[in-house]
Order: structure tokens, then C-alpha cells, then sequence
């Protein structure tokens, strides 16, 4: 099953993949530039940072590893930075 079916965090995964590519952006950033007019809360746009993260799909500053964890997964700071990928297949 493809990691970004159908759900709406995949489909704001794919947003971000492609609203932001080439971009670096802190957490904070990408809910401010991106929420309006959607019903996305800033803990979607965790969710859906974290999908991507794990998946290769975008490179956080610090990574996984040197963030705090809860409950056995990386916490995601408004301050974390988010390094987005220029031409990213959201698919692949």
C-alpha cells in the first residue's frame, strides 16, 4: 500500500511535498503558510511531517535521532527545521 493513499494526512503530506520543495522552513513556518482555509490543526501538520520524515521524503534540523521522544516517537518543535527536497515523488 502506498504511503500516500488516501487519508488526509497523506494528502497533506503531499501538499507540503509540493507547496514547499526546494524550501527550508521551521515547523511553525509551514503551519502559517499553509493553514488558511484549510481545517488542519498544527498537530496534522506533525503527523504528516513525521510521515515524510520517516519516509526519506524531507530531512529535519536535528534529526530523529537527536530530538526528544513520547511514547516511542520523535517529538516535532515549532522551532525544528524542515528541509524539503526540490522534485520529490510523493508516490515513490
Amino acid at each position: 500500500m502506498d504511503m500516500f493513499a488516501s487519508s488526509p494526512i497523506e494528502k497533506l503530506a503531499q501538499e507540503l511535498l509540493s507547496r514547499f520543495a526546494g524550501q527550508t522552513l521551521a515547523v511553525e513556518e509551514i503551519f502559517r503558510r499553509h493553514h488558511e482555509g484549510t481545517k488542519y490543526l498544527p498537530r496534522n501538520y506533525r503527523e504528516a511531517l513525521l510521515r515524510l520524515e520517516k519516509h526519506g521524503k524531507i530531512m529535519c534540523m536535528p534529526p530523529a535521532s537527536d530530538r526528544q521522544m513520547r511514547h516511542g516517537e520523535p517529538t516535532l518543535a515549532e522551532w525544528v527545521k524542515v528541509a524539503f527536497r526540490t522534485n520529490v515523488r510523493p508516490s515513490s
